[in-house]
């Protein structure tokens, strides 16, 4: 396995594919306390709805490009996790992740693993949100396929760094058809591991 930058500084290159985090929208108002909020609509300050929210979304994502001469399959089925997102904060002191839960985990499907054909860039978008949880702290949870979430804990308003980790092994998987009826495995995994460079975004007061 070879590893290196590519001439995009945002990106990393390993075994002929490039890994790069995706912040669209580095800029993020945070939402307001259901305190402020209660007092915001009693007193008419504003109709804009995105003021009403006790949550708002953050787009976070990766892109893959895939230059080899193949075709490669990913697992991004997070039970066991094989891809996590780590947060730093301006310090450069890691946010806190806390435990997934204790649920029974959703069963894996076509879609947690994707193909990425050769020559072609794929982007995958999380599905993530930031809460107000109390005082001026904030928590960020991203869903996963699996009907868990990750939650880091507690953000303030200020600057931080997203990354991606990756480590997979696995060259075959099982999957899972509607209703369970369906049982098939899945083959052509890319076995390695990757860091995605580190990418800014700002929380920032209501």
């Amino acid at each position: 396995m070879t590893s290196a930058e590519s001439f995009d500084s945002n990106a990393i290159e390993v075994d002929g594919i490039q890994f790069e985090t995706l912040v669209p929208e580095p800029v993020v108002i945070l939402p307001k306390s259901w305190f402020k909020q209660f007092l915001h609509l009693l007193q008419f300050w504003s109709r804009s709805p995105s003021s009403q929210l006790s949550s708002v979304p953050i787009k976070l994502g990766l892109s893959i490009t895939n230059n080899t001469s193949q075709a490669i399959r990913f697992n991004f089925y997070p039970t066991p996790p094989t891809m996590l997102p780590q947060i730093v904060g301006s310090d450069g002191r890691e946010i806190k992740l806390l435990n997934r839960g204790c649920f029974h985990p959703l069963s894996p499907s076509d879609s947690d693993f994707p193909s990425v054909m050769q020559g072609e860039t794929v982007t995958f978008f999380l599905k993530a949100e930031i809460l107000w949880w109390k005082s001026d702290r904030f928590v960020m949870n991203i869903a996963g396929t699996d009907g868990l979430f990750w939650r880091f804990e507690y953000l303030k308003p200020g600057n931080y760094q997203i990354r991606f980790k990756y480590h997979n092994q696995g060259k075959t998987k099982k999957s899972f058809g509607q209703n369970f009826k369906e049982v098939k495995f899945i083959s052509g995994f890319w076995t390695g591991e990757f860091n995605t460079t580190w990418k800014e975004f700002y929380l920032v007061s209501s």
